[in-house]
């Protein structure tokens, strides 16, 4: 009989002995939640880093379409332009032809807009824009001007187009 009371005592012991977590238990836990936070952290911030870069990018191929389009239609469908022949360096330019009217429409930067002006009316046909010019060589036209994002600095883009006058 003291045998078995023993026994339920030892027993109770080592339940009562088993509750909860030991300092050990403890402290590796926490550090494995803490490396789990860094990895995730920084997998997060790499995340919005390849975004950033990504939009600056994006911004720029949008920003190249949009110029590029305006300027190739106008300076092709033109007759003449305020332009001599030859110029360099030119930071406006204005661009006239016939279409059942004279039309004349004009280029230049307004702060960091790239706007085309005709009939009064402006449209701005690029955002981002720095040093624009023009120059005139024969009917060729050279429009030089970089696109330059926001947030990405670094990721500034110098464009320099040849486009012939009268072309299309």
């Amino acid at each position: 009989m003291n045998q078995q009371a023993t026994t339920r005592v030892s027993s109770t012991k080592s339940k009562r002995k088993q509750r909860g977590f030991s300092l050990l238990e403890l402290i590796i836990s926490i550090g494995f939640m803490a490396s789990l936070a860094g990895l995730i952290s920084g997998s997060t911030f790499l995340s919005i880093r390849t975004r950033v870069e990504t939009g600056a990018v994006a911004d720029v191929a949008v920003e190249t379409a949009k110029t590029t389009r305006w300027l190739v239609r106008d300076v092709h469908r033109a007759e003449s332009t305020n332009l001599v022949d030859p110029s360099t360096g030119s930071t406006s330019a204005t661009f006239s032809w016939d279409d059942g009217g004279p039309v004349s429409c004009t280029f230049a930067l307004s702060g960091t807009d790239m706007t085309r002006t005709c009939g009064g009316a402006a449209t701005t046909v690029g955002k981002f824009i720095n040093n624009l010019t023009f120059d005139r060589s024969g009917n060729l036209i050279t429009v030089h001007y970089q696109i330059v994002p926001p947030d990405a600095v670094d990721r500034a883009e110098q464009l320099d187009l040849n486009i012939a006058l009268g072309g299309g």
